[in-house]
């Protein structure tokens, strides 16, 4: 699977706001971000897309729960992240903002606020 995130706006985003103590990662270094991300979610790589480096931004707030976590995460800039196999969680993305191209297998779908959301399994 690869995710492509559009450039997201940290900077007046409510929901970033809402979930603030729950801060987990901020950083300006993509090798820290993909580190740190993750061991939260699944080891992944991670690549900005038509911006250097020294344009990226990755901020990500964790809240868990028994047997879930609702998480933010928001770059600077576009990326590209391919995580492999998700082998032990589903995963539901609502971008807030910007859009998310979503690749798989079976079908590629883009998601965006006024799009759909995507749900990926493990299976």
């Amino acid at each position: 699977m690869t995710v492509v995130g559009d450039e997201v706006s940290t900077r007046a985003d409510p929901a970033r706001a809402r979930l603030k103590d729950f801060a987990r990662v901020a950083t300006a270094r993509v090798d820290d971000a993909a580190e740190a991300i993750g061991r939260i979610f699944c080891p992944h790589d991670l690549t900005p897309v038509d911006h250097s480096e020294r344009d990226f931004s990755a901020h990500h707030n964790c809240a868990d729960f028994d047997g879930f976590s609702v998480n933010y995460v928001a770059y600077g800039g576009s990326v590209a992240i391919n995580p492999g196999c998700l082998d032990r969680f589903f995963l539901l993305q609502m971008p807030l903002s910007g859009s998310a191209a979503v690749r798989t297998a079976a079908r590629e779908l883009t998601t965006g606020p006024r799009h759909c959301a995507s749900l990926l399994s493990p299976t």
